[in-house]
């Protein structure tokens, strides 16, 4: 299929210059030989894809026009949607077409949008490498309302790159600008798409709102470009030191640590909005801008296999005065049930990625790792770092000194403590005492890196790291308290890597109360905890949620005391008092996200110590049908507590059945979101079973009247198939509405698909001002165009070819945005009959053709 598309290419060019040697696309007459007019045709109807648009200025000057440079004259536009646009930041200076003496440099558009959704742009023109400075820059902007940039920085995506994205994380009203920076003056065609991509993909654009060290990137680059034999760290010359970057970790073969030295490219001004330009000038801003632009050039070249932003990663608590109170928390999750049945393996190691440990606390002795599976400490900043040193064997903590007081948070210790504390007489107790816990520090003074948390998880997984050491005894599982925003795809690999070796990577959901991404929570194959209260609430005040979030856990909330036993409703754990010259170790109570961790990863080390077979994808299986959790708010998975409360007595119970051959089911959708757009009524569903055993399920339930009907064509026994969900908008006032359909098992797990749908704009797809083709099939002379507009009532371009002899035809069709003479270029419609990707000659004869009717429309993808 995709040569046959090639092949339609080419034939498409061979049109175009036929188009020009013959002067233009005045429909021509076809002749039987003699000259005699035949009374023959080839009619049909285009048909506009669905959810299509097109910007209301392209550079087609025979095309309808309508102004959409301002906020004032922004086209509304459906959601979903993709459109095709058209930008050039100066005049083209070409005659015919419509920009030749003036710019339009920036398109306004207007419409609903629902959280969980993305908004993406797609520069056509651009060849995918951000080093090329021969491409089109364009940059998006998200306004509310009131023409305020949405969340600051993250109402924003700008870069060197083919794609700038914005996730959508409050449903309302907006406007977009599409704005062709003045970093670049080339003009382009694109695609702007409105809809709900997997979060893999949501954050791979890259943004100045993102917390990262400015003028630091994190590059490995094929092994051929490493120097051959290049051992040290710093040892790497060609071709990083060319492209004006010093390292700083690392070996060569593998990610490393780079600093930016003098920019390659000189760089123009910094490019902003222009409504923004004063307001946003700055020199931090300045270096953040440069050091995305140079990731970007370096994704574009072949020699390099990944570049990132180094970003910075925080632990994830609320820290406060140490006080001594009750461990709620483990009976919330049944931990006493849990316990008859194990307290561990010693064979189990949990490896606590975080500001490093306080060996000698009491209720920690023997709980640490010191033989097989002994700690590390990766925080290579000596600055940041504390202890005098970078990277060292040592993951001792030397505290932070950010308490009130003047004492340290020694928030690995904590975490430790909820995992792994003595069972004994004094002290508090762990979730998993007999297991072992490997140190690892990754965390500085107040922050570190991404680069630095990567180092430690490759340590702990039993991977390559700059330590120049592997564990004997790698970890089970990993605990990550700590997190920030901006997505890494080295990183993403990294994570796949440490999966796929069979090691469950658990991760704080973030306590900045918003539905943005965290990372590491967001990456695929990571577990994600948000947190609840002493009452099995929600933690609204501080814990993040959204549709990356899989867990629930004790997160706890210090501004309380509802079990009225006159201490704050905190995790209690081991930490230290340094407030003194004299170090102490004692117990407090924390807060935050970073807290609720360690509760799943402590469960998790309690199921592998009953069955050490089980796999992370075992774990997710059991999760998603309910086999380790107490479902609270919406019946299944709901976006605040995953799929609901951890419970470590269901858990232990379902790792013994997990260890005798029995894997619960669990459901899986096809499409895993419904979007009904603007007009559709009726979308087709298919249920399967990624699981064991043989559910049966029972009639779906919906959050919402709108959703009318969901129903099997042909019902089976089991529930499992095929369904068709019928919605209707009769008195839905103007908005985007979103839903849930869920799905309940005879082992009682439920399952929630997302549906989203639009009232308010007549959604009536429109690809734009079409070119439609008569071609002949042998020679790929151009024999007649139409040129017309789409049908605002129906979508569809309705077309007939009179006077056409006998013989052998192409029809096609498409738009023509930046004037240039060719239909069907990147960020175009384009069609033909029947298939794009397959077009069929049509063969007259003695009868007219009818009915030849295809689909056009844009495409991001092309």
């Amino acid at each position: 299929m995709i040569e046959k598309y090639n092949h339609f290419k080419l034939f498409l060019l061979a049109v175009v210059l036929l188009i020009c040697s013959c002067g233009g696309e005045e429909p021509t007459r076809a002749l039987i030989p003699g000259g005699t007019p035949t009374a023959l045709s080839i009619s049909g109807t285009i048909t506009a894809a669905v959810n299509n648009a097109v910007d209301s200025d392209t550079n087609d000057a025979s095309s309808p026009l309508t102004v959409n440079n301002t906020p004032a004259t922004a086209q509304n536009l459906s959601n979903p949607v993709v459109l095709g646009g058209y930008l050039t930041r100066v005049p083209t200076g070409n005659a015919g077409d419509r920009f030749s003496a003036t710019a339009d440099d920036q398109d306004w558009y207007h419409f609903s949008l629902a959280a969980g959704q993305t908004i993406t742009l797609t520069i056509s023109d651009h060849d995918g490498n951000a080093a090329n400075t021969a491409n089109p820059d364009f940059d998006i902007f998200l306004y509310d309302v009131n023409n305020v940039v949405v969340g600051n920085e993250a109402g924003l995506s700008w870069g060197l790159g083919r794609q700038e994205i914005i996730p959508v994380t409050v449903s309302g009203e907006y406007y977009l600008q599409v704005w062709a920076s003045d970093l670049r003056t080339v003009a382009s065609n694109y695609t702007l798409s409105v809809g709900t991509v997997p979060l893999s993909v949501q954050q791979r654009a890259l943004s100045a709102a993102d917390e990262f060290v400015p003028g630091e990137i994190i590059v490995q680059f094929q092994p051929a470009a490493a120097p051959a034999g290049a051992v040290a760290p710093l040892a790497l010359n060609d071709p990083a030191t060319d492209l004006g970057l010093v390292a700083r970790a690392g070996r060569p073969g593998g990610p490393m640590l780079f600093e930016l030295a003098a920019s390659p490219v000189p760089q123009a001004q910094v490019s902003v909005a222009p409504e923004h330009r004063t307001k946003w000038a700055n020199p931090t801003r300045d270096t953040k801008r440069e050091t995305i632009q140079r990731v970007e050039m370096l994704r574009g070249r072949s020699d390099v296999v990944s570049a990132d932003l180094n970003y910075i990663r925080r632990p994830l608590f609320v820290p406060s005065d140490p006080l001594f109170t009750s461990q709620w928390n483990l009976a919330q999750i049944n931990l006493p049930q849990a316990w008859d049945q194990t307290t561990g393996a010693a064979t189990i190691v949990v490896a606590v990625l975080d500001t490093g440990i306080l060996f000698g606390h009491p209720d920690l002795a023997g709980q640490l790792c010191t033989v097989g599976c002994q700690g590390y400490d990766f925080v290579s900043s000596v600055a940041s770092g504390g202890d005098g040193d970078g990277i060292d064997p040592d993951p001792t903590d030397p505290g932070d000194q950010s308490l009130p007081g003047g004492s340290s948070s020694f928030h690995g210790t904590h975490v430790a403590g909820t995992i792994g504390a003595l069972h004994d007489t004094t002290g508090v107790a762990g979730i998993a005492p007999t297991g072992k816990i490997m140190p690892v520090r990754v965390l500085g003074i107040g922050t570190s890196t991404s680069y630095d948390v990567m180092q430690g998880v490759s340590y702990a997984a039993g991977l390559m790291n700059d330590s120049g050491t592997i564990p004997a005894n790698p970890a089970h599982i990993i605990n990550l308290s700590l997190g920030g925003g901006g997505y890494s795809q080295t990183e993403q690999d990294l994570f796949t890597q440490v999966r796929n070796a069979g090691v469950i990577v658990v991760a704080a959901a973030g306590n900045s109360s918003s539905s943005l991404p965290l990372y590491p929570a967001s990456y695929d194959g990571v577990v994600s905890v948000s947190a609840v209260d002493i009452d099995k609430s929600f933690a609204s005040s501080y814990s993040n949620y959204g549709a990356f979030v899989d867990v629930a856990a004790p997160g706890g909330n210090l501004v309380t005391d509802r079990n009225g036993d006159g201490y704050a409703d905190g995790v209690l754990s081991t930490i230290g008092d340094d407030h003194t010259a004299t170090l102490s170790y004692t117990y407090a109570p924390y807060m935050g996200t970073s807290m609720a961790t360690p509760h799943v990863a402590g469960v998790a080390a309690l199921m592998l110590a009953v069955d050490p077979a089980m796999t992370p994808a075992d774990f997710d299986i059991l999760l998603a049908a309910g086999a380790l959790t107490e479902d609270l708010g919406a019946v299944g998975r709901d976006d605040l507590y995953g799929y609901g409360l951890i419970d470590a007595q269901k858990a232990v119970l379902a790792a013994i059945n997990l260890a005798g051959g029995f894997l619960p089911p669990s459901l899986a959708f096809t499409p895993n979101l419904l979007n009904f757009g603007a007009t559709s009524t009726s979308l087709p569903l298919t249920l399967t079973n990624i699981g064991g055993g043989a559910p049966t399920i029972s009639p779906a339930t919906w959050s919402a009247p709108w959703i009318t009907d969901v129903s099997q064509a042909v019902p089976t026994a089991d529930g499992l198939g095929d369904y068709t969900i019928t919605v209707d908008r009769t008195g839905l006032t103007d908005a985007v509405y979103a839903a849930t359909i869920t799905f309940t098992t005879d082992t009682l797990a439920s399952y929630s698909v997302p549906v989203l749908l639009q009232v308010g704009t007549t959604g009536v797809a429109n690809a734009g001002y079409h070119s439609i083709y008569l071609l002949d099939a042998g020679t790929g002379t151009l024999l007649q165009s139409i040129r017309m507009e789409v049908d605002p009532l129906s979508g569809t371009y309705v077309y007939s070819f009179a006077n056409v002899a006998p013989g052998d035809y192409l029809v096609s069709a498409g738009t023509d945005s930046d004037n240039d003479g060719m239909i069907c270029d990147p960020g175009e419609a384009c069609g033909s009959y029947p298939m794009l990707t397959d077009p069929l000659v049509i063969s007259i004869v003695n009868n007219s053709r009818s009915n030849v009717n295809f689909n056009s429309g844009f495409d991001a993808a092309r």
